[in-house]
């Protein structure tokens, strides 16, 4: 499943820091997006022993102005990555729909894109 979202660069994300504290909608919405992880799954993959971890997953391509989800059948890290789970093809549930679309969290990923393209140079993620 894809989900396309086009954004204009002028309303979602600026080239100065965010700063949360101090805007009341984004507290709002941070609230919201608090609920959703506090909402995850229990990762079925780790031992009761080691605690409790929760998990959902979801993958993007994102550009200049556009987010593209993808939601993948499978997580897969190298296990030079992950001593533990490196090479295990794990399935967690996606991230729900209604989290993907809050403004804060789009603002966040598009201002991390941009200092991340900055630092490395790189045009699409």
């Amino acid at each position: 499943m894809r989900k396309r979202m086009k954004f204009s660069r002028h309303g979602i994300f600026r080239n100065e820091f965010m700063s949360l504290e101090t805007q009341e909608e984004d507290r709002i919405q941070l609230g919201e997006l608090k609920k959703h992880f506090l909402n995850l799954s229990p990762d079925p993959y780790l031992d009761q022993k080691f605690g409790e971890r929760y998990r959902a997953h979801s993958s993007a391509v994102i550009s200049d102005s556009e987010i593209t989800w993808i939601q993948p059948d499978h997580f897969l890290q190298k296990s030079s990555e992950n001593k533990l789970f490196g090479g295990l093809k794990r399935k967690f549930p996606p991230v729900s729909n209604k989290m993907l679309d809050i403004p804060v969290l789009i603002k966040t990923i598009f201002d991390c894109r941009e200092i991340y393209c900055y630092l490395f140079g790189e045009t699409d993620l």
